[in-house]
Order: C-alpha cells, then sequence, then structure tokens
C-alpha cells in the first residue's frame, strides 16, 4: 500500500512538474471544439486515413473561428492566422524566422539543409544557395524542361494511338519531375529513372512513410517511431538515398577536380554550388548537411510541380473553356512555327492558370514558425517561444480578398487585379525571406508541361472533387485522387 501511495504521490508531482513547465502563456481564447484537458488532440487521435487530416485542420483553423486562433494539444498551444492581414508581420519578419518543432521530425532525413536551419545558420546557407536559382541559371534549365515535357507528351501520344485513352497521369508526372530534377539540380543524366528504379523507389518511400510521421502524435517520441514499420522501412530507404547522393557528389567533386565539370549553357548547378560552400567552409557543411540539402531538394523540387500540374489538368478538365483558351493562346504563339520553340513563360494565360490552380490547391496548406520575440497579429500578442501556423489554404479563400473564392477564375490573377491585392493573399511558396528559393524553378517546369500536354492533346474527366475525388495525400505530393483519370484525346 505505501509503495502504491507513493508511486501515486509521484506520478502526481511529476505531471504538477510537466504541467506547469507546458502551460500555455498565450492569452488567446481557445478555438472552439477542444476539450479542456487534452484540447484539440481528440481530433486527430482517431484519423485512420491521412487524406482525412486536412479537412480535421482546416475546420479547426476555419476564420469563422477567429482570425487569430488557438489550438491546444494537451497544454501545448499552437497559434494560427488564417488572413493575411494578420499572417503578414510575421510572413516579412526579419526575426521571426525559425521553423516549429514538427520540422525537427524530418531531422535524420533533412539534416541541416535551408528548410529547417535556425535564424543566423538559415541565412548564410540561403545567401550561399540563393545564386543557384538565379534567373540565368534558371534559363540554362530550359531545354532540360522541355525535353521532360516532350518525352511525357511522346508517352501520352503512344499510349493513345488507338484513341482516346484514360491515363493514371500521376505516376508519369512524378518519374518526369524527378528526372528534371535530378539533371538541372545535380547534372545527372535525363531520363536515368523510372518507377522500378531503385533509388526512386527508395526516395518515394522515405516521403511515403515519414511524412505520416507528423499525423501520429505517438510517432513524435523516436524511441516509438524508430521501432515501428515505419522507422524502420524509412531508415532502410534513407540509406539506399543516400548512398546514391554521396557517390553523386563525389563523383562530382572529382569531376571539379579534374576541370570536367559538365555544365548547361556554362551555367553550375545546385550541387556544384553546394560542393563549393563545403569547401569553403566544411565545418559549416558536413557531408550529413550535403545529404539533407540534398533531399531538401528532391522534395520540393518535384513534389509541388506534380501536385499542381495534376490539379491544373483537373481543372482544364472541368473548364473546357479555359482549356480552350490556354490551347487557343498555345497555338497564336506557334503560328506557322513550332512549339519547340515557343517560351512558356510569355504564355499570360496559361500563368494565370497555373497561379488559380494554386490559389485553391496550395501545396502545403501551412507553413509554421516558432516566434523568437513578441508579436502583434491582429487584436493579440503572440508571445516569444509560441509555435505559429499561417495558414495558406485560407488565406486563398478569404471571401473579402477573392470573391466567389470556391470558383476557379484565371482573370483574378490579371496584371490589373493582382495590382490591386496585398502580395500576403497569394503565397503559395509563402513569402517574406523564409519563402521557397526554387519558386522560379517550379512555375517554369509546370508551364513546360502543360503547354506540351494541352497543345497536343484535349482532356477531360468524369469525376468530381467532392464526390469521387478529394485531395489526397500521394507521399509529399497532394494530388487530385485516389485514383484520378485523365482521358488524353490527341489533336488534330
Amino acid at each position: 500500500m505505501l509503495i502504491l501511495l507513493t508511486a501515486l504521490i509521484g506520478a502526481s508531482l511529476i505531471f504538477l512538474l510537466w504541467f506547469y513547465h507546458m502551460r500555455s502563456n498565450v492569452n488567446i481564447p481557445i478555438t472552439p471544439g477542444g476539450h479542456w484537458l487534452w484540447g484539440h488532440l481528440g481530433k486527430f487521435m482517431s484519423i485512420t486515413d491521412a487524406d482525412d487530416f486536412e479537412p480535421i485542420y482546416f475546420e479547426i483553423t476555419d476564420p469563422k473561428n477567429g482570425d487569430v486562433g488557438h489550438m491546444k494539444f494537451l497544454h501545448v498551444s499552437n497559434v494560427f492566422l488564417s488572413t493575411a492581414a494578420t499572417a503578414e508581420p510575421l510572413l516579412k519578419s526579419n526575426v521571426n524566422i525559425n521553423k516549429n518543432w514538427q520540422y525537427d521530425l524530418f531531422g535524420d532525413w533533412l539534416k541541416g539543409s535551408v528548410l529547417i536551419l535556425p535564424g543566423a545558420e538559415w541565412q548564410k546557407r540561403r545567401k550561399g544557395l540563393t545564386p543557384a536559382f538565379h534567373f540565368n541559371v534558371l534559363e540554362s534549365f530550359i531545354e532540360i524542361m522541355r525535353h521532360s515535357a516532350v518525352r511525357l507528351s511522346e508517352k501520352l501520344a503512344v499510349m493513345s494511338e488507338g484513341g482516346p485513352v484514360d491515363v493514371d497521369v500521376s505516376p508519369l508526372l512524378t518519374v518526369t519531375t524527378f528526372n528534371t530534377l535530378v539533371e538541372t539540380s545535380f547534372g545527372y543524366d535525363k531520363d536515368a529513372f523510372e518507377e522500378d528504379n531503385e533509388v526512386f523507389r527508395g526516395f518515394h518511400n522515405i516521403v511515403t512513410t515519414l511524412v505520416e510521421r507528423p499525423r501520429n502524435v505517438l510517432y513524435y517520441f523516436d524511441a516509438v517511431y524508430n521501432r515501428t514499420k515505419a522507422g524502420i522501412e524509412g531508415k532502410r530507404n534513407l540509406k539506399i538515398v543516400n548512398d546514391f547522393l554521396r557517390d553523386m557528389i563525389q563523383n562530382r567533386r572529382e569531376a571539379k577536380a579534374e576541370g570536367n565539370v559538365k555544365l548547361h549553357k556554362g551555367k553550375h548547378s545546385f550541387l556544384d554550388h553546394l560542393i563549393n560552400l563545403q569547401e569553403e567552409n566544411p565545418a559549416a557543411l558536413p557531408e550529413e548537411f550535403m545529404l539533407g540539402e540534398c533531399n531538401t531538394i528532391l522534395l520540393a523540387g518535384h513534389g509541388t510541380v506534380t501536385g499542381t500540374v495534376n490539379f491544373a489538368l483537373y481543372y482544364l478538365c472541368k473548364h473546357p473553356d479555359i482549356q480552350q483558351k490556354v490551347y487557343d493562346e498555345i497555338a497564336e504563339a506557334v503560328g506557322d512555327g513550332s512549339i519547340d520553340d515557343i517560351q512558356p513563360q510569355n504564355l499570360l494565360y496559361l500563368t494565370q492558370v497555373i497561379r488559380e490552380t494554386l490559389r485553391l490547391q496550395p501545396p502545403a496548406p501551412s507553413v509554421s514558425r516558432k516566434t523568437s520575440e513578441p508579436m502583434q497579429a491582429g487584436d493579440y500578442i503572440i508571445p516569444a517561444g509560441t509555435n505559429v501556423d499561417i495558414v495558406i489554404w485560407h488565406i486563398h479563400r478569404d471571401p473579402k480578398v477573392w470573391p466567389e473564392p470556391l470558383t476557379f477564375d484565371p482573370d483574378r490573377f490579371t496584371a490589373e487585379n493582382m495590382k490591386t491585392r496585398s502580395p500576403y493573399a497569394f503565397i503559395p511558396f509563402s513569402a517574406g525571406p523564409r519563402n521557397c528559393i526554387g519558386f522560379r524553378f517550379a512555375m517554369m517546369e509546370m508551364r513546360f508541361l502543360i503547354m506540351y500536354m494541352i497543345y497536343n492533346f484535349t482532356v477531360t474527366t468524369e469525376q468530381t472533387m467532392g464526390v469521387e475525388l478529394k485531395r489526397h495525400v500521394e507521399g509529399i505530393t497532394l494530388v487530385p485522387g485516389p485514383g484520378f483519370k485523365v482521358k488524353f484525346a490527341r489533336r488534330e
């Protein structure tokens, strides 16, 4: 009895100490729907399908609950900002730039990368890598992107030789964008990977297993996660990918020493810049950090493109009038010449279609920070040390900024309409100092892929979002699915 009493007293003391340590100092009303003890945690604990995570998150963070909201997980606070006005002070801050603790869950995979580095370390790395994404460097990759788009269209042409054909286009896009990224960013041979390639499979298995980790609270603990099937499988696949990356880095380094580096139109790749940074300061960029940067580029550089092109195809299928306008713009630009001579960045309406797709279906529904100093958001002061989500999904659907926000309307992005809108109302690649370093690369590749597909094919689908389809998690990529099929019919 004494032992039991001692144990109970000890457990109570531990709980009280934990409660005191984790208690919230956030003086923002708790968003409705949270339990008095475990907060909003219970809403997520019952999830069995990854596709169900976002709808619950969007329900809690809906601006109708307050454009500055307060979620709690046990006694840990998570503030969310769901309008452009409340998000702007955080997005443009040069001080509150640290990512929150959830990014640490990807530490083994993306270790020391520009995605998760804090403050001063991030600023130095970002400055060192920015030249790799200069417009002149991206221009040198145009022919690689064109080749990839042509090859994808050729595959679709073969598949549709017997007439219109339903295609699960996502796997084709995933392989295409992966190959494009590996050649442009790493100088690796084009068309090197197909779905059965061990490295390609390994990378996507990492994505599939690791991105599930934040959706399961028990997986937040390494001692638990590393013993699960997902954790064990993730480590095995990470070794496969990192072994490939090590060989690629070493080969590139040897080529550089021999003066035999393959350049695209005289421009150095992302990997060349990374090697230069490592040679300048080996202590600041050890091998494990180089691997983290390479994995980050692979993760962010093709998943976003794959998902957005999928959704763009869906909207073009559902709006044949808009699809016709895209085709007419391309055909007019081609004239009596060849599509292979067209620079898609000059296709303004196509760009509007991509932006409207990104508005309705942002690749990342939110981005997160941890405040380093107090900040004002709306009517509230958010204290230092607070986890804060900027909910892009709701910012992009604010009816005060976007009339009839669920309507797909590319004309929202004419030059005239964009001129009067806050730059923080459309943030598919985040905004401010910590925006996505590769967003121009992604936009350029999206244009190429859609341009060639719509010029060569009409696209239709019998499926509808919200009925047969929903926003589906496919690894890190969010696509219309599951089982989204596009019918490709060759144009005469």
